[in-house]
């Protein structure tokens, strides 16, 4: 599991394991290797050490959604651009400790899930009809300990076997998209218009081997930095499994691609980013080889993702 995801955000990527039943995971006690992150450029001067400093017993509120569009087209053939999903997730975060040496502890948990399917989706044995609304609380949880410049250094997560699938299934479809929205600070002081990169290998499972972000410092006032992102995946794992093709039927990847941009502010004062937006598109052109017939198949997906202040939550800063 990628170990530079933020709180939060690894908080998603890792419930794609949970699937259907109760899961603790827990990521080593060591941060990401040094040379993950590359400082690029320093920037300009003034240059600060960007640091997170919460306090002990802060609690937060926060809303992430998502809306996902797929795109496919066989031999030429486009078939209409389908939502394939919209997901919107209630979280409470508490700032349980902070330690000596600026680690902290903190407790997450995910206080509404909610996803709903597009009104012409097909709905597949245990999940909701088309154009349902699936909500749940109270079933998944996990406590976080993250160093200063956002590094995660453990996780202990739980999921209710109760979980519903839809619940499950859209988490593992959200999990890249949201972990991009992380922090990765660099070791060194930094002004703006500084850039770093973070390179970071994928879980084995995933259709690419690699995670590529960039990091560029816009504005820095007092506590609050706002950060450009990019992000690029690299370097495919394995060629995806197609649903409905026959046992003997091979398929060839021809090209991928998988592109994401987004801002990130963050308050130096909390352990998680203030906001957070990113827009991801991925594409694969695959050949499907079949009873001595060959057939071009070219599959994208475009997902949009934000992180702001739940409506109405008293927040600590």
């Amino acid at each position: 599991m990628p170990q530079r995801v933020a709180l939060l955000l690894t908080v998603l990527a890792c419930l794609a394991v949970a699937r259907h039943k109760k899961v603790v995971a827990t990521a080593p006690e060591t941060s990401p290797k040094s040379e993950a992150v590359q400082l690029l450029s320093a920037g300009q001067h003034p240059r600060v050490l960007l640091r997170l400093r919460p306090t002990a017993n802060q609690r937060r509120s926060v809303l992430v959604t998502a809306v996902s569009n797929a795109f496919q087209k066989w031999a030429g053939n486009a078939a209409p651009r389908q939502r394939t999903a919209e997901q919107r997730y209630l979280i409470d975060i508490w700032v349980k400790k902070v330690l000596p040496n600026g680690d902290i502890r903190c407790a997450i948990k995910f206080t509404s899930l909610e996803v709903q399917s597009p009104p012409d989706s097909a709905s597949g044995e245990g999940e909701a009809p088309a154009g349902a609304v699936v909500r749940e609380s109270r079933d998944v949880s996990a406590e976080m300990l993250v160093d200063n410049r956002g590094n995660a250094k453990g996780a202990e997560l739980r999921s209710s076997p109760k979980a519903n699938p839809n619940i499950q299934k859209e988490l593992a479809k959200l999990q890249r998209v949201l972990q991009n929205a992380s922090l990765a600070f660099p070791e060194e002081p930094v002004g703006v218009d500084a850039r770093w990169q973070v390179r970071q290998p994928l879980p084995p499972d995933d259709l690419f081997r690699e995670d590529v972000t960039t990091y560029r410092v816009i504005s820095i006032h007092g506590n609050d930095v706002e950060l450009s992102v990019q992000t690029e995946q690299h370097a495919l794992s394995h060629v995806p499994h197609i649903p409905g093709l026959p046992e003997r039927a091979s398929v060839e990847l021809l090209s991928a691609s998988s592109n994401g941009r987004g801002a990130v502010t963050v308050n130096l004062t909390q352990p998680m980013p203030a906001h957070a937006e990113l827009h991801v598109s991925s594409f694969l052109n695959l050949r499907i080889n079949a009873e001595g017939k060959s057939q071009d198949m070219q599959l994208s997906l475009d997902t949009s993702a934000h992180l702001q202040d739940a409506p109405h939550a008293a927040n600590s800063r």
